[in-house]
């Protein structure tokens, strides 16, 4: 699932003005609207993160390997580490710890001398949702998936603690490009969404 990201840095200016260039010269300067800065997304959710209005969907682990596979991230195409993957609405995790999966086996088939401590795995994979719990409990499989495939345990859970993020992927920067976009997005009538949160979208 592709997703366009919407440019963040808002800055209306709405101006008003006679057609007639001597009505211009007398008239008052024209009225100007700026918007400099934008609320902290958590603000906008605040008190209203539900599984409802987070549009929760979950995914079967056969289904998202099908969707990997096009995608075509596959640890027999070369090391994964090279191919930057982004989850923008990561739930329960079914479509990171397959991520993971793969990202380990090409680990073990490609990986470098640097192995876990290659910080080329730091940007390897990004991943949001706007619910904490879902976040740390994702967080936490990442861990131990890693460090059932050989990863120290600290190396794990700052890997983890980058990978995985608590965001609004609507509403947060996301610097750089990346190659494989995918997932299950969120399932919400618009309805729904909080009013000061779709006014942001």
């Amino acid at each position: 699932v592709a997703h366009r990201i919407p440019d963040r840095r808002p800055c209306s200016v709405l101006c008003r003005a006679p057609p007639v260039a001597d009505a211009i010269r007398s008239s008052p300067p024209p009225r100007m609207s700026l918007t400099l800065f934008t609320p902290d997304w958590r603000t906008l959710w605040e008190g209203q993160i539900t599984p409802e209005s987070a549009g929760a969907v979950f995914t079967r682990p056969e289904v998202v390997d099908l969707i990997l596979d096009l995608a075509g991230y596959r640890h027999d195409r070369g090391r994964l580490a090279h191919v930057r993957a982004l989850e923008p609405s990561c739930g329960d995790g079914a479509f990171v710890s397959r991520l993971v999966a793969r990202l380990v086996e090409s680990e073990r088939a490609h990986a470098s001398a640097a192995g876990w401590a290659d910080p080329i795995l730091h940007d390897a994979l990004r991943a949001c949702d706007i619910d904490a719990g879902v976040v740390a409990a994702t967080r936490a499989e990442v861990v131990r998936q890693l460090v059932a495939a050989g990863c120290p345990a600290a190396r794990a859970e700052l890997l983890a603690g980058l990978w995985i993020v608590e965001a609004d992927f609507l509403l947060e920067p996301w610097p750089g490009r990346y190659d494989v976009i995918c997932g299950n997005p969120p399932y919400v009538r618009i309805e729904a969404l909080p009013k000061a949160v779709l006014a942001q979208y």
